[in-house]
């Protein structure tokens, strides 16, 4: 029986209300009072107070799982729309003589892109000795156990829908099954992507996809310029894997951010921002031809991509369920069978490409692109 609760990974109702309330200390209640409760079971702690420090964290942690997908990926209000690197602009204007008058032209419409929705769970089980027993320590375990759970998902779906060159059918089974189309990058699937301020104009083979034999600067140029070619605006980030660090350092051109405890020469070039020494996996390390040069611990060995981070649409559309109290990490359900019970939590979402043109991606091991992913769209 899935029992509809907000009380989460506590006893069921009746077990609640068989059990004396006591009262908690006086003052806030938060996780870290929760975490510190390993000597009161959960039958001895104030149910309203537990309630509240579980609703106030999960809508914590959904402002904060918002907040790190933000350069990635923003909300979209609709499943389908159109790329927003705007139409492509392929008119002509035909010189004329006196009496002549140009043959009409299609204007054509930016193409479609579209967002799938997906749903997943994360469950607890446990026996009825084991809840008989559980503290608020254990209570907060397992929320923070669901929370990392819900951002290791999120990183792991931008991560692949970025590295994967795949176009693929969605049937959008929670809403009425209508297949979707869901699309990269640009891959060379015959969209013609718009013009470029400076007049440059593309077929409809061209990819952000790329693969060159090695880690090289001619290979790092490529790979930025394929970002930057298509604005006049273009703040360039390229995110590589920690293993690709000692050849990006080695780079002709490359400036290092520097350990703000090291007296540097002034015969030195390096970049003006400080290095992280506290978080070796996850920094900018350096400069090279004005794009930030960043190690990241989900970027594949071998890989690396370059991001536009002023482009006006991030590269992703992240789609979310309608009804807001659907949104973000939640409790979805209980199964009480003695002796066993499980808690489940859930969420809902999907991402689909919204700006084909503010992200390009390299494989550096090859003359060919390897799709890292292995999924199965």
């Amino acid at each position: 029986m899935i029992v509809r609760s907000k009380f989460l990974f506590l006893a069921t109702s009746l077990l609640i209300a068989a059990t004396p309330r006591r009262l908690g200390p006086t003052g806030t209640h938060d996780l870290d009072w929760l975490k510190n409760q390993r000597d009161r079971t959960v039958m001895q702690l104030d149910p309203a107070a537990v309630n509240r420090i579980v609703d106030t964290e999960l809508a914590a942690h959904n402002r904060r799982a918002d907040a790190m997908v933000g350069t990635f990926a923003a909300r979209v209000d609709d499943r389908t729309g159109v790329d927003s690197t705007r139409m492509s602009l392929t008119g002509e204007m035909v010189e004329v003589d006196e009496y002549g008058r140009a043959r009409t032209q299609i204007t054509h419409r930016a193409g479609d892109v579209a967002f799938p929705l997906r749903r997943y769970q994360f469950a607890n089980g446990f026996t009825a000795d084991f809840l008989r027993k559980r503290t608020g320590a254990d209570v907060a375990a397992a929320l923070e156990n669901a929370q990392a759970a819900h951002r290791k998902t999120l990183v792991r779906e931008i991560r692949d829908r970025i590295f994967s060159p795949v176009n693929y059918d969605f049937e959008d089974f929670l809403v009425d099954r209508k297949v979707l189309k869901i699309v990269a990058a640009y891959n060379g699937d015959n969209t013609v992507p718009p013009m470029s301020p400076n007049m440059r104009e593309f077929a409809g083979t061209h990819s952000h996809y790329m693969a060159f034999a090695g880690f090289t600067a001619s290979a790092l140029d490529a790979l930025i310029d394929n970002v930057a070619e298509h604005t006049d605006n273009a703040a360039i980030e390229v995110h590589l894997a920690p293993a690709q660090e000692a050849a990006a350092r080695a780079l002709p051109g490359f400036a290092p951010t520097v350990d703000t405890n090291i007296r540097v020469s002034v015969n030195d070039t390096i970049a003006t921002a400080p290095l992280n020494t506290r978080n070796t996996g996850n920094r900018q390390i350096g400069r090279y031809r004005g794009a930030d040069i960043w190690i990241k611990p989900w970027v594949f060995d071998g890989y690396g991509y370059a991001l536009d981070t002023a482009a006006a649409t991030p590269p992703l559309g992240l789609r979310v369920p309608d009804d807001v109290a659907d949104q973000g990490l939640r409790l979805i359900g209980q199964i009480a069978t003695f002796p066993l019970q499980s808690d489940y939590l859930g969420a809902e979402f999907g991402f689909g490409f919204r700006n084909r043109s503010s992200i390009a991606v390299a494989y550096f091991g090859g003359n060919v692109y390897v799709d890292p992913t292995n999924r199965d769209w």
